[in-house]
């Protein structure tokens, strides 16, 4: 049976960069989605602290969300 000649692995430096970029790139995406869900997850916690500590029911606060009331018109 025949070999298949090996031939060397290489890339372009230009290729190189190109790919080292979309790595770093792909990365700081993934850094800054995780930040954002970390922001999120504070905001709902602050929110649902300021919901049990309050005196209405959550039915109230609801209503009140939806209703709009309250809400400065820019």
């Amino acid at each position: 049976m025949k070999k298949l000649e090996k031939r060397p692995n290489f890339m372009t430096v230009p290729a190189a960069l190109k790919e080292l970029e979309k790595i770093e790139y792909d990365t700081a995406v993934k850094d800054l989605q995780k930040l954002l869900d970390k922001s999120d997850a504070q905001r709902k916690d602050t929110l649902w602290k300021a919901i049990l500590k309050s005196e209405k029911t959550y039915d109230e606060i609801l209503s009140y969300i939806e209703s709009g009331d309250g809400v400065a018109d820019e």
